[in-house]
């Protein structure tokens, strides 16, 4: 049960490492369980516009409990290929995202 073993690794880790923890999972019920069971402030690894109401959740999560994530660059299209096509998708996706915020 991913639920089950993201808490407990939660747990654990929150208890022996000083620094914040970045969690990473497809299931914004997963990282919701173990950002409950996280003091300070994890960091969402990652969030993409692959899915639109699924990032929209994960932003969601993000606003309730004052959460920063690393945003990848990939939307419906997938991952850009060149460098130009790389910075031109950032750009986009970054005001899209800051929008949907």
């Amino acid at each position: 049960n991913e639920k089950e073993d993201m808490v407990r690794l939660a747990r654990i880790l929150s208890q022996t490492v000083e620094l914040p923890l970045a969690i990473d999972s497809s299931s914004y019920e997963v990282i919701e369980s173990a950002i409950k069971n996280i003091p300070g402030r994890p960091i969402i690894n990652s969030i993409n516009l692959e899915n639109e109401n699924k990032c929209r959740k994960f932003l969601e999560l993000m606003k309730k409990y004052g959460l920063a994530a690393v945003a990848l660059t990939i939307d419906k299209y997938g991952m850009a290929k060149t460098a130009d096509k790389k910075f031109d998708r950032r750009i986009c996706l970054g005001k899209k995202i800051f929008s949907t915020c």
